[in-house]
């Protein structure tokens, strides 16, 4: 194995590991982080002149007293020689850029020694910027003696800083405190780690127009009503895009200048797998068919808009909660939530310690209500508030009474009763309709 230089030339491997005149640790490795390194990583180590290297794979810590900093133990590749390095060396090594990891990975070799040799030129420069708003409401909480900035005061910092670095584009509020809360998580064997962008596991190429979807849409539903499967997509999808189809006005989008389908085989497999078991219902054995097969799940209402239907639902989370000052045991909390059925957003929720009442029902209506307000800590926002059209209950107690039909009398809201979870069970009965005018 070798490394090309960018001139062309190649670098040497070493036969023994004084070749790459490794400092010597001067005893100043105590105050200093420990790398985060796995046994079974391997790094490549190189020389002053980054002319020579060697092949390392890690071992194990050795640490023979706690008052002694811990050693790295490697063994060299082919030689199988035996080397330690301090915690001192691996971070000189690292500030010389003569170490770099070739093994790890992704985000596993992201805080590894040399990690920051891989950086691009780009990288960097938005890692610097990163850094400098970071490091300025840090400045500004040595100022105000104070832990945390408010969002007003994070917000006066950003704009400083923006004027000073020439910033085109200043961050938000919450970009910022994210940015300081990855660099206080982080590690701190190289700081620049922790602002470099990770990558992202969504896809930022170009997206398919509204026509193009539905052109795909057309021509899977066609292939699966005609018994077909990815081999037929592909035949409708080109007769759609024929001078007499459809979809001729995107052509180009479609098909080749061969006349071939554009789309990959995947693509199309991934369109048949989308449909869901009541559309393949229709469509291979129609609708009636469909409707008395999926009769369960049809029965639950499905809304077209946010807060048409919110329901309500009660859980008991899996921990304990315990004063530390008392010493007084609480027991497992109760949960109720207002969750929107067309969103999936909790509008509102409440927490107690007792079985679940109508205060605690009361209390998580007023949560889902009204506005909430910004954390003055985090600076954390949750815009999701307001009055639904509908409340989806199920048999509970706590959801059944008098008190709980003539508050939602007076706010207006009517009551839509949960579907079972499983076929052949009764239908729970739900709170008599309340007659309303609506919000």
């Amino acid at each position: 194995m070798s490394f090309e230089y960018t001139d062309g030339r190649y670098l040497q491997p070493v036969k023994t590991f004084y070749e790459l005149d490794v400092p010597p640790d001067p005893g100043r490795g105590f105050d200093m982080q420990c790398p985060d390194i796995r046994v079974g990583d391997a790094f490549a180590i190189f020389n002053a002149e980054k002319t020579r290297y060697a092949m390392f794979r890690f071992v194990n810590w050795f640490q023979p007293t706690p008052e002694f900093p811990a050693i790295a133990q490697f063994q060299q590749l082919v030689t199988n020689d035996s080397i330690t390095l301090s915690i001192w060396q691996i971070g000189e090594l690292n500030r010389q850029k003569r170490i770099r990891p070739v093994s790890a990975k992704g985000a596993a070799g992201r805080n590894l020694p040399g990690a920051a040799a891989s950086v691009t030129d780009e990288e960097r420069k938005s890692a610097h910027r990163r850094m400098a708003y970071v490091d300025a409401c840090h400045l500004r909480m040595i100022e105000l003696r104070t832990r945390t900035l408010t969002r007003k005061q994070r917000g006066d910092v950003i704009e400083e800083v923006a004027k000073e670095i020439k910033d085109p584009k200043p961050p938000c509020v919450n970009s910022v405190y994210n940015w300081q809360n990855r660099d206080k998580n982080g590690g701190r064997f190289d700081r620049l780690i922790n602002f470099v962008r990770q990558g992202n596991s969504g896809n930022y190429g170009p997206r398919e127009g509204s026509e193009v979807v539905r052109a795909m849409q057309e021509a899977v539903h066609l292939a699966v009503q005609a018994g077909g499967q990815w081999g037929m997509v592909q035949a409708v999808l080109m007769a759609l895009a024929e001078p007499d189809g459809d979809f001729h006005h995107i052509r180009e989008l479609l098909l080749n200048e061969d006349g071939t389908c554009r789309h990959s085989d995947r693509t199309i497999q991934r369109r048949l797998h989308d449909l869901n078991d009541y559309e393949r219902d229709v469509l291979e054995s129609g609708r009636d068919y469909a409707e008395i097969r999926h009769m369960t799940s049809l029965r639950q209402m499905r809304p077209e808009a946010p807060l048409e239907i919110v329901d309500v639902d009660h859980a008991v989370m899996n921990i304990i909660g315990i004063d530390p000052e008392l010493a007084i045991a609480y027991g497992r909390p109760h949960v109720l939530t207002f969750r929107d059925r067309c969103s999936g957003i909790v509008v509102g929720f409440s927490i107690s310690f007792q079985p679940p009442s109508y205060e605690s029902f009361f209390e998580g209506l007023q949560h889902m209500l009204f506005e909430k307000s910004i954390d003055p800590l985090s600076g954390a926002m949750y815009p999701w508030w307001g009055r639904p059209l509908r409340l989806g209950t199920d048999n509970a107690k706590h959801l059944v009474g008098l008190n709980i039909t003539e508050s939602l009398k007076e706010l207006g809201i009517q009551t839509s009763p949960i579907a079972p979870p499983e076929a052949g069970k009764r239908a729970p009965r739900s709170i008599s309709s309340i007659s309303s005018t609506g919000p």
